[in-house]
């Protein structure tokens, strides 16, 4: 179930990560969460037919998309 991912999301935004969106409705965007304290980013893909993968992404990693 590709929403089931939702549920980490709404999680994340209970505890205070703010997030972001990249891209401009094409596929491959991805929603961005972000928390000041922490030194990873959480990013979730957004592409329709896409599966929903949801990835730790170690703040130093400058390959990655940011918002």
């Amino acid at each position: 179930d590709q929403h089931v991912v939702y549920k980490i999301t709404e999680v994340l935004e209970k505890k205070g990560w703010k997030s972001c969106m990249t891209g401009t409705d094409e596929k491959g965007d991805q929603i961005i969460y972000t928390r000041k304290d922490v030194h990873v980013r959480i990013s979730m893909d957004l592409s329709y037919w896409g599966k929903r993968r949801l990835r730790v992404i170690p703040e130093w990693s400058n390959k990655e998309q940011r918002c």
